[in-house]
């Protein structure tokens, strides 16, 4: 289930230049589980998604007095440094072992309503979706990520990226095109429990 992204004021303006950690606790908490999501849709784990959001808000507490509002929202600050931490982590496994899509875990959180066929379904979906999404490049999953599944605006998602607007759609137009090919490969070897 995607996490919607709190609206920033100026509330998380003031917890986030705070000196007290009880006060900056807020923000944390405030930003906690869209971080999370985030990192989950960036291929993570639930614990290693758990063990990079608390590596994002410690350089969120560090760098906190750096944050500049008339620069950019605190959100795509804060998805910044996020997509600064997840994709370090990546180049890291990358250089020690390489990627087994037959290890990638599910990050479906099946509404408690659906029937125990719905769940399935729906389980079996974000699985395929997941697996493909791993099987995209980090560029594309990142493309991905930000505009649909964070549904960022565009024009965030290019300050997150550091990219024009027509960057942009031509990078997500063309991750969306593999994203498609891949998804109908993975549902195809569905049969085959991975």
């Amino acid at each position: 289930m995607r996490a919607k992204l709190p609206n920033a004021d100026a509330e998380d303006l003031e917890t986030l230049q705070t000196d007290n950690p009880h006060v900056f606790g807020r923000f944390v908490s405030r930003y906690e589980r869209p971080v999370f999501s985030f990192l989950g849709q960036m291929g993570f784990s639930q614990t290693d998604s758990e063990d990079l959001a608390q590596e994002v808000f410690l350089r969120v507490w560090r760098s906190r007095k750096s944050y500049q509002s008339h620069l950019a929202k605190i959100s795509t600050w804060l998805f910044t440094i996020t997509r600064n931490v997840a994709l370090t982590e990546i180049r890291k496994r990358e250089k020690r072992l390489p990627i087994n899509s037959n290890e990638i875990e599910s990050f479906a959180d099946p509404h408690p309503s659906h029937s125990p066929a719905g769940r399935f379904i729906e389980t079996e979906r974000a699985d395929q979706l997941q697996k493909a999404l791993q099987l995209l490049s980090i560029e594309d999953r990142e493309v991905i990520a930000l505009f649909y599944i964070r549904q960022l605006s565009a024009k965030d998602a290019c300050a997150i990226q550091n990219c024009s607007a027509a960057t942009f759609r031509t990078r997500l137009s063309r991750a969306k095109q593999r994203l498609i090919v891949l998804l109908s490969t993975v549902k195809d070897a569905g049969a085959d429990p991975l």
